[in-house]
């Protein structure tokens, strides 16, 4: 699942409550004010990767799972969190446990996906992904 749109009508808000998005590819999604209660955000082998998504005002009431940032949190989408500053942010939106198993940020990945295996179709060999150690 790729996103490039936003989820719901009018650009805001939307319904995933109960979803299980294992390997979902959110990257730079608008989520801004969606309802992800009880979600599951994918495992630590297969993450939710949500890199750049726009996340303010979403519901995470009992959500779990694991999770590739940064996301911007802010209604501006100026503040981007992650690693253990967005695992906090999770937790204080109501997730019941949500861990961050990485963050995306400008490293190139030849020939692999965001989960680390070989990429195929959507990016012919090569993938621009963020990594915080640079």
């Amino acid at each position: 699942m790729r996103s490039e749109n936003t989820l719901g009508s009018g650009g805001r808000s939307g319904t995933l409550s109960s979803a299980k998005l294992y390997r979902a590819d959110l990257r730079d999604a608008n989520l801004e004010l969606a309802s992800l209660r009880w979600c599951t955000l994918g495992g630590t082998r297969m993450p939710t990767v949500l890199t750049g998504a726009r996340m303010f005002g979403c519901q995470f009431e009992g959500a779990k799972g694991a999770v590739v940032g940064p996301v911007l949190v802010d209604e501006e989408a100026t503040r981007s969190l992650g690693g253990a500053e967005l695992e906090a942010w999770f937790s204080a939106q109501g997730a019941e446990h949500v861990q961050v198993v990485g963050d995306a940020t400008a490293q190139t990945i030849q020939g692999r996906s965001p989960w680390g295996r070989p990429c195929r179709s959507c990016c012919s060999g090569e993938r621009r992904i963020r990594d915080s150690n640079s």
